[in-house]
């Protein structure tokens, strides 16, 4: 994870430069949201896929472009390894549960949004459960009460999660 958080919070630095914060963009977005989501889950372990992943999040965004979102995501994890007396596989599910403080930054010109969030993640598959930190970056499109987003998002060290979602602003 150390290897790509260098590179992330470099390319967030840098993007930020070109957006500013909500109030002074004259766009004032406040109020709690619902979103769905789905997108590619990767994994750097041999012999490990982690496919169809689908989430939700809630959350509550501030005037000033800080939010708090509660996210969950299930994934279906197959797995195989080679043994001396053959093959064995299967498939067990996979689920993140996380609590995000995240902050959008508005383009004053249009909807597009910088979204940077970090948090605390828990997650779970039937052989064992972890916890720890989660980091993520991405850009998005603010309609009045629709929102949409592609996100990357570093589960762990060795999980990736590229997503696109929707979000309904209430």
């Amino acid at each position: 994870m150390k290897n790509i958080l260098a590179p992330l919070s470099f390319a967030a630095l840098a993007s930020v430069s070109s957006f500013t914060m909500a109030e002074e963009s004259g766009k004032s977005y406040e109020g709690f949201y619902l979103g769905f989501k789905t997108g590619n889950m990767s994994s750097d372990v041999d012999d490990i896929d982690v496919e169809s992943p689908r989430g939700f999040l809630l959350g509550w965004e501030f005037a000033n472009g800080a939010a708090v979102e509660f996210e969950r995501n299930n994934a279906d994890l197959d797995w195989s390894y080679d043994t001396y007396w053959g093959s064995v596989s299967g498939t067990e599910d996979f689920d993140t549960t996380a609590i995000y403080a995240v902050y959008r930054a508005y383009n004053p010109d249009n909807g597009i949004f910088l979204k940077l969030k970090g948090g605390m993640l828990s997650e779970e598959a039937a052989s064992e459960d972890d916890t720890g930190l989660s980091v993520g970056i991405g850009l998005g499109y603010r309609a009045e009460h629709v929102s949409v987003e592609a996100e990357f998002t570093v589960i762990e060290e060795d999980v990736n999660y590229l997503s696109i979602g929707i979000n309904a602003h209430f």
